[in-house]
């Protein structure tokens, strides 16, 4: 008995803990000692029903509770329907007493076994069968044969399901995100409704396998509930219908908070508490938090503290100093760090994370009145629905008190956004970055979508500058490279916020150099002493081989006190490129001398709001860097002036020599009075070489046909030991271009230099007059012209 008690055990170990198997112990049933019919319900809540069966009675491998069955043919023991199918089936049964057993077992109407005994009183046996097949739902029955059967005793049924049994369909898990709720259940879900308690705020729900999705509107505020019922797994079943509850705190997008009014110098007072204000209005249907925004300032970034923005409604940005000085009318949010507001001017923007609510490129000079830009007043948006952001829609407050803090505006009008947007300038930052900037405030995906994808190199990304939305960082997939200019169009798809469309531009973009070494600009012409009505204007030279932005030059006049840099002003404040080798022309009448020019198309004319005085007798024109290097000067007399003219009026004074220093006078003459006086953005009519050359022709005539005789046009030239390189062209007398005859050629001391009478085709050129011109050049800069003609016969 022992050995079979061992072996039992050992058997029972490996189905019950290997196979996983459910086991019935009978620890549930609480069998009386006598005989009678019930039901209990026991492991793995299988109901079992037993007749004629009690309780009392254990297996000497197991001394706890069992089932006996009585020895009559209706005794039996059966469970309730068994859904997951049956794999195998074990237990220990024991003859009691010293009747014979005699029984069955059953799994629905298919016996899978018989139960004997003879003579085994007290000896527990065991029951297993493996590798059944029953994949459907099945009832399990263990049954008296006859009635001369022995009393039977039953323990630890031990079962295999066919089918992993499901666990119960419920909600596992819920996630909740600004606009997302997702519910995890146990099982696949087929079906399922949603139901809120306000109409509008669900965007879209749908499973994805035992997921469902509830996606709101993100213009939802306050507390709403929704319940999802009827939901229904693969099997059939349904699970308990789940409501939740939420307050969704509401995120404004872009101009849902706009700046209405900006207090930037309270002093002198006209009514209103010394202190800067800014005023935010809210233009939603939702209350909004402040927690969640940032103010920026310049490149300053402050958080908002804690306060509610009802909708529709004012609220003031303050310190904690003027918090309890506007009255409880108004609405204040104070701010333990209050920026200062720079008068000179900054982007003032509200943001939420890296969301641009608004934004505004203040400036004190939008100011209508200069007593009002003295001090006291606040600045008004004149119609808070227009979020353009130019000048035009700001301007200084006509309240008597010296604004409207948390009211609507004093100024306050229609006044729609009409204007064409457009681009102010590009210009290259670094190999693969452009600075953008507009006129009026623009979405930056707008700005993106702008441009034209035949331009050479493709713009893929745009990125606002300080939370301006004035001025972008376009960046480039490939980089550009020095030296090139670039054509970059914009297409004309730019739109505004109020649907405004722009114009085609192009832009010419180079990788340009601040200029850094002296001389690399030179001033080439000044005239000081302008006719009744015009002003002064200063041409320079760019001397060198890289391109130059003009925001980076600064033209100025000397203080003749002190001896030192006087009234000085920036060239532009927009990028300006300047070309190599080219001329501009600064002037506060810049379009009226290019009118004059006969270079108008081949130079710049920049117009500046304000030139340093110049005056006639006397003075200092003064180049510089934007870090203060001199590049150039040159103080100039009107002594300077050529003896013969009666007046001097609107006569220019021009450089002679361009490698020479601009202080000496023998450098500069007068403009020729055959040209007008002036020669604005093209060669000077006056120069003198003041260097050791001479060219001369030795024939006037030539006949090109190779007879021996005067073949050819030849001229003779010396050249001191300095490097210089020579161009030679011969022009028709209508001024056509008939042949480049000489490029960039080096000179030597001495030598000859001809033309064989042909064209730049090589035909020979019909009978007539031609002008030969030379030019030489010297670092790139023109030293010495002449002209010859010549009879070709």
């Amino acid at each position: 008995m022992k050995s079979n008690l061992l072996l039992g055990l050992l058997y029972s170990f490996m189905f019950f803990s290997v196979n996983g198997q459910k086991i019935e112990d009978f620890s549930n049933a609480k069998l009386s000692s006598s005989y009678t019919t019930g039901r209990f319900i026991g492991i793995d809540s299988i109901a079992w029903n037993y007749v004629n069966a009690r309780g009392g009675q254990t297996t000497t491998a197991n001394k706890n509770a069992a089932i006996s069955l009585h020895k009559s043919i209706q005794s039996c023991i059966f469970s309730d329907t068994i859904v997951y199918g049956i794999r195998s089936l074990q237990f220990q049964y024991e003859q009691e007493l010293t009747s014979n057993c005699d029984a069955s077992v059953w799994i629905n109407d298919s016996c899978i076994g018989q139960l004997l005994s003879f003579n085994q009183a007290d000896i527990t046996q065991y029951f297993s069968i493996s590798n059944l097949t029953f994949s459907d739902s099945v009832v399990i029955s263990i049954r008296q044969n006859t009635a001369s059967s022995g009393q039977l005793t039953i323990d630890d049924i031990a079962i295999e399901y066919f089918k992993k049994p499901l666990s119960p369909f419920k909600l596992c898990a819920i996630e909740e995100y600004a606009e997302l709720h997702v519910l995890h259940f146990s099982y696949p879900i087929t079906y399922y409704t949603v139901a809120s308690s306000s109409p509008n705020i669900i965007k879209h729900t749908y499973i994805q396998d035992s997921v469902i999705y509830i996606e709101f509107f993100n213009s939802i505020c306050g507390t709403h509930s929704v319940c999802i019922q009827n939901i229904t797994d693969t099997s059939g079943r349904v699970c308990a219908d789940t409501c939740i509850k939420r307050e969704f705190a509401y995120t404004p997008s872009m101009h849902e908070i706009i700046i209405t009014e900006i207090m930037s110098d309270p002093s002198p007072s006209v009514g209103l508490p010394e202190y800067e204000y800014l005023e935010l209005y809210n233009t939603s249907n939702c209350e909004i938090q402040t927690n969640n925004l940032q103010l920026q300032i310049g490149t300053e970034l402050y958080s908002l503290p804690a306060c509610t923005i009802k909708p529709h409604t004012y609220i003031l940005l303050v310190s904690n100093k003027a918090q309890h000085m506007y009255g409880d009318s108004i609405t204040v949010c104070a701010m333990s760090t209050f920026p200062s507001i720079v008068n000179s001017g900054e982007t003032i923007a509200v943001l939420q994370d890296s969301t641009i609510l608004s934004s505004i490129p203040f400036s004190i000079d939008w100011h209508t009145s200069a007593i009002k830009k003295d001090g006291g007043w606040a600045l008004e948006k004149i119609d808070i629905t227009n979020v353009s952001e130019t000048q035009e829609l700001w301007k200084s407050a006509a309240n008597y008190t010296g604004g409207t803090p948390g009211y609507s505006n004093s100024i306050s009008k229609p006044l729609a956004d009409t204007q064409s947007p457009y681009i102010w300038y590009l210009q290259a930052l670094n190999d693969t970055t452009l600075l953008c900037k507009t006129n009026e405030n623009i979405d930056p995906s707008a700005v993106l979508q702008a441009w034209n994808t035949s331009n050479t190199h493709t713009i893929y990304q745009c990125n606002p500058c300080h939370a301006s939305l004035q001025e972008f960082e376009l960046l480039l997939e490939t980089p550009l490279q020095a030296s090139t200019l670039y054509e970059f169009n914009m297409s004309g798809n730019l739109l505004d916020f109020a649907g405004n469309t722009a114009d085609f531009q192009t832009f010419e973009i180079a990788l340009f150099d601040t200029v850094s070494l002296e001389h690399q600009i030179l001033i080439t012409e000044i005239l000081f002493n302008p006719t009744a009505g015009c002003t002064d204007f200063i041409e320079l030279y760019n001397n060198s081989n890289s391109y130059i932005t003009l925001s980076h030059v600064i033209i100025a006049n000397r203080d003749s006190i002190r001896n030192e840099i006087g009234t000085f002003y920036k060239i532009s404040d927009i990028p300006i490129l300047f070309a190599p080798h080219t001329y501009v022309v600064v002037s506060t009448q810049a379009e009226y001398y290019k009118n004059k020019s006969d270079c108008y198309n081949q130079s710049l004319f920049v117009t500046m709001p304000s030139l340093p005085s110049f005056p006639d007798e006397q003075g200092t024109v003064w180049i510089q860097n934007k870090w203060g290097k001199t590049i150039d000067s040159v103080t100039y007399s009107s002594s300077w002036h050529s003896a013969s003219l009666r007046s001097t009026e609107g006569v220019s004074l021009e450089k002679l020599n361009y490698a020479g220093d601009s202080w000496r006078s023998s450098y500069w003459q007068s403009a020729s009075t055959l040209h007008g006086g002036m020669s604005p953005g093209c060669e000077n009519t006056q120069q003198s070489n003041n260097v050791s050359l001479e060219f001369s022709i030795e024939n006037t005539y030539i006949s090109p046909n190779n007879d021996g005789d005067n073949d050819v046009l030849t001229i003779t030239y010396t050249n001191d030991t300095e490097e210089k390189t020579l161009q030679m062209y011969v022009f028709s007398l209508d001024g056509e271009l008939v042949k480049h005859v000489k490029n960039n050629t080096l000179l030597g001391t001495q030598g000859i230099i001809s033309w064989d009478g042909t064209s730049k085709q090589q035909d020979i050129v019909d009978s007539g007059i031609y002008i030969v011109y030379i030019e030489v050049l010297k670092q790139g800069v023109c030293v010495y012209s002449k002209k010859f003609t010549c009879s070709v016969i």
